[in-house]
């Protein structure tokens, strides 16, 4: 009558935990979703009171929990069980309530169907066979024998279906999800081998610790050795969603598992899907719906529309209002909602974040109910609600919706690999991630920047066409967060592309032709073409705004100011540059505050300038201030924080303070890296300022090593004249001298005193310290000093 059972290790884990949960079960015990521990508490009741009868019964059909009854019969030896017209269920629950029988227990397992148990609408007019091959009006539960010998177990991962066997939540106890240790446990015991306990840790981490995914891939993975490993097992579930499905539909043989049931974790939810579609078909549509969000951070908020199905299977769904008396009752809670979103919890499915009060749902469970909703062909339309939602929530990526947008940005990640068939919804579609792109690249998140951008530009472009406004804004935002990936070439044809298609859709003195223009001025910065970025800087700053009532200090015109200050102190001209800098960060204070996003980048520009200029403490003091506000209102890793930080390590290596200039220089360089990646412009910048404190420490071998990793890269990135470079061969150069490799310093100054010359002039002051410097050190190599 019973099943294999737990063994070895995994067994001596549980084995405190089963004792604690089971050893003082009431008549009527319910383990919420644990068919494993029921049965060792079998085994065990078995061993300790060898006299007890121990009855399992399978109880998610009728024709299961039949069939098993018959099997009780014939192992007790009913009298006339074999009587064509016996009624097996009676005459088991007889034999069961007789106390002359002794001791028993039964344990109903997978009693997650209501309505076969419970006296409900839905079981009053339907019929049930009684065993005789007729069929008699009649419940399950009429069928349970109750008296002092015997006591009832059941297993169902339904809460409501257990509350309604016992009629206590005292009576039902809930299984929480099984530990990391318990889970290595329990596929070293199903594998039979030793394992190296690094790769399995990923695996269970990968599966979520659920203990049938534990065992299907154990007992997969044992199989297929030595073929299949552990480690290929994690990739291929990392691969993609195919992938991932494929191996979780696997079906294996395990001994402790019904026979008749799937050992597949996939199919095994599925069976649950089924019956809540069956049963609860809105919670069914809002469960598909949620699945298609990121599996956290689900917020009410986006789901509270009600969904109706239609007689024809259709889904009619609409907005949520105080006008809508059939959804909300008079306190406005959405009670229809409430009661679906019970049904999902009572089965497990979802749960609620008790710090944020957001849905969650186990990794599993969704990749399950992707893949089922795919099966019944019923994702395009839970896929299209979901994206019209996200759609309607996302805003657009200016700073002062940051704290939205960052709550919502993994369903957007999520989005990206679910793009919607219909046309309606791949418009908006793009729409979303237009502009949760350019929240990433604001945001520094650039790869998914790019990734978004680069998707959003392609299906406009076949959906809109080229000359289309928003394929055109699409070009332009792709051109932006290609510049914050140092991929200035590609960035400047968008550009060209954008300003073309703006001038002939809205007119060349448009505010977005004139942000445009003034953005190809900032990328002509970046490439160090200063005198061409200073001439159209002037220019666009003259352009006369459309609007004649318009205040002179607009928010375009004090962009362009700025970007006009960092030109002229990369020409040296660092007397103009404050002056324009002091008045940027004076208008922004006035106009947007002290702790906007835009008033930080003046006050830093600000700040680098002062440190140029000599004047170190008020550099510090400027920094300290902005870095401490930036981590407060933006956090320690955004981009804009790490680079504050950047420029404060700078302050203190031109005050000497070397051990705080490296100790902060590797800090922010290692979250650089981490958030931006090592060939970003701030992440080379962090290093090659680490590379000049340790020159000035004097260890040349950790310079010229940090050093020439900085220059390969800013090669790599902005090519091979671009100043930055010439700047960091400037500075490898006095590494060789130091070293005393006087030719080979010499040979790389002469080199970049030529490429200077051509691209900044000779007067630049640039230009004229290296001339100086290189006959000087020329004077030295040619009377034999150094």
């Amino acid at each position: 009558m019973l099943q294999g059972r737990l063994t070895g290790r995994f067994d001596r884990i549980w084995r405190c935990r089963v004792c604690k949960v089971l050893a003082s079960s009431p008549k009527a015990k319910v383990v919420h979703r644990k068919s494993q521990l029921a049965i060792e508490h079998a085994y065990r009741l078995r061993e300790r009171e060898p006299q007890t009868w121990v009855f399992w019964v399978h109880s998610a059909t009728v024709a299961r929990f039949e069939e098993s009854y018959r099997a009780i019969a014939e192992a007790v030896k009913i009298p006339g069980r074999n009587d064509p017209s016996a009624k097996i269920l009676q005459m088991v629950k007889n034999w069961l309530q007789d106390r002359n029988k002794g001791k028993w227990l039964i344990v109903l397992d997978n009693a997650d169907d209501i309505s076969i148990f419970a006296n409900t609408q839905e079981t009053s007019q339907s019929s049930l066979t009684d065993g005789t091959g007729g069929e008699t009006s009649g419940i399950l539960s009429k069928y349970l024998p109750v008296n002092e010998n015997g006591s009832i177990l059941v297993t169902t991962r339904f809460e409501d279906a257990a509350f309604n066997l016992t009629g206590h939540y005292d009576n039902i106890i809930k299984i929480q999800p099984m530990s990391e240790s318990e889970s290595l446990a329990l596929f070293e015991q199903k594998i039979g081998a030793s394992i190296d306990r690094i790769d399995v840790s990923e695996l269970i981490r990968e599966l979520g610790m659920m203990a049938l995914a534990i065992t299907q891939a154990a007992l997969y993975i044992r199989k297929g050795q030595p073929q299949v490993t552990v480690r290929n097992y994690v990739k291929h579930l990392r691969k993609d969603h195919s992938s991932r499905t494929k191996l979780l539909n696997q079906t294996t043989s395990d001994p402790r598992r019904d026979s008749t049931g799937s050992n597949s974790a996939v199919k095994t939810f599925y069976i649950t899907f089924q019956f809540i579609k069956r049963n609860y078909p809105s919670a069914a549509k809002l469960f598909g719906i949620m699945s298609c969000f990121d599996r956290q951070g689900i917020q009410a908020s986006l789901l509270h529309r009600k969904c109706a199905v239609k007689e024809n299977g259709e889904d009619e769904c609409s907005e949520i209002s105080e006008n809508n008396d059939a959804a909300l009752s008079d306190t406005g809670l959405d009670i229809d909602f409430e009661n679906d979103i019970q049904t999902l919890k009572s089965f497990s499915l979802v749960t609620v974040n008790i710090n944020t009060g957001w849905f969650e749902m186990h990794r599993l469970v969704q990749l399950a109910a992707r893949s089922w909703l795919k099966n019944e062909g019923e994702w395009e339309s839970c896929n299209g609600v979901f994206i019209d939602r996200l759609n309607s929530a996302f805003p657009n990526g200016d700073f002062e919706n940051w704290g939205t947008c960052q709550s919502l940005f993994a369903h957007a990640e999520a989005a990206m690999e679910q793009r919607p068939q219909e046309t309606k919804a791949l418009v908006q579609w793009t729409d979303l991630f237009h502009r949760a792109g350019q929240y990433a690249a604001n945001n520094g998140i650039c790869k998914t920047a790019e990734i978004m951008l680069r998707k959003v530009l392609r299906e406009r472009e076949v959906l809109l066409g080229k000359g289309h406004l928003k394929t055109i804004e699409s070009a332009d935002l792709l051109a932006y967060a290609l510049v914050q990936k140092g991929k200035y070439d590609e960035a400047q044809d968008l550009y060209q592309q954008a300003i073309n298609g703006y001038r002939v859709v809205l007119g060349s003195e448009h505010s977005q032709t004139r942000r445009c223009l003034k953005s190809i001025g900032s990328l002509k910065i970046r490439k160090g073409l200063l005198t061409e970025a200073e001439e159209l800087l002037l220019y666009i700053s003259n352009i006369p705004h459309p609007d004649p009532n318009a205040d002179e200090d607009d928010s375009f015109t004090i962009d362009a100011k700025r970007l006009l200050a960092i030109t002229y102190r990369r020409q040296g001209r660092l007397k103009e540059a404050e002056g324009q800098g002091t008045q940027v960060q004076e208008a922004l204070n006035r106009m947007l505050g002290s702790e906007h996003i835009s008033t930080f980048i003046a006050s830093y520009d600000l700040a680098t300038i002062y440190g140029q200029r000599g004047r170190l403490e008020e550099a510090e003091e400027l920094c300290t201030q902005m870095s401490k506000a930036m981590k407060r209102v933006l956090g320690p890793e955004h981009p804009a924080t790490l680079e504050s930080s950047s420029l404060l390590a700078d302050t203190y290596l031109r005050q000497s303070r070397l051990e705080e200039a490296e100790e902060l220089a590797i800090k922010t360089s290692q979250s650089l890296d981490r958030m931006l990646g090592p060939e970003h412009s701030d992440t080379r910048w962090t290093l090659s300022i680490l590379a000049e404190v340790y020159f000035k420490k004097g260890e040349l071998e950790k310079a010229e090593e940090q050093r020439i990793r900085v220059l390969e890269q800013t090669k790599r990135v902005q090519g091979q004249e671009h100043p930055n470079v010439l700047y960091d061969m400037d500075r490898l150069a006095e590494i060789w001298k130091a070293q005393g490799r006087l030719h080979d310093a010499v040979e790389m100054l002469s080199d970049a005193v030529g490429k200077r010359s051509r691209i900044q002039g000779p007067d630049h002051p640039s230009t004229k310290y290296e001339v100086e410097l290189l006959m000087k050190w020329q004077s030295e190599l040619d009377h034999g000093v150094g």
